[in-house]
């Protein structure tokens, strides 16, 4: 499969989309809105420096919310 880089509009979309749903997601796991958004923007920074990394068949939120997910266990 070739890969599929998602550019900086489409980035911003996505961010301007998910980023308040993630941050109430977030939220209900580290019970501290600051640290939520930390997790939540730091998950976008590793989405978009990984984007090449895409293919096709990626979906970009669901791909951006197990980074969330992840993250909080860090």
């Amino acid at each position: 499969m070739s890969a599929q880089v998602i550019n900086r509009s489409e980035f911003e979309r996505l961010y301007a989309q998910y980023h308040p749903r993630f941050v109430v997601i977030a939220q209900r796991y580290v019970r501290d809105a600051m640290v939520a958004e930390d997790l939540v923007t730091d998950s976008f920074v590793s989405f978009w420096k990984n984007r090449e990394r895409f293919d096709g068949g990626t979906n970009p939120a669901a791909y951006l919310l197990t980074i969330v997910k992840n993250k909080r266990l860090i």
